[in-house]
C-alpha cells in the first residue's frame, strides 16, 4: 500500500525503489515524495527513517 494526497508528486523512481524492497516479511518501506505547492514549486519531503525495507519492529 502506498498513500499520496492532492499536493503530493512521486518521482519517477520512487515507487520503483519501494517495490524492489518487497519481501514476504511484515515490515514497511520508506521513501521519499515532493508537495505540490499553490504557487507550483515543488518540496521534497524527506521520510527521517532512510529509504528502503524497515522490519515491522523498527523505530526511527
Amino acid at each position: 500500500m502506498n498513500w499520496a494526497d492532492d499536493d503530493d508528486v512521486f518521482p519517477d523512481w520512487s515507487l520503483g525503489v519501494r517495490l524492489e524492497t518487497f519481501t514476504d516479511e511484515l515490515g514497511w518501506v520508506a521513501g521519499y515524495s515532493k508537495d505540490w505547492l499553490p504557487d507550483g514549486s515543488r518540496r521534497l519531503w524527506e521520510c527521517p527513517a532512510p529509504p528502503g525495507y524497515h522490519a515491522a519492529s523498527a523505530t526511527w
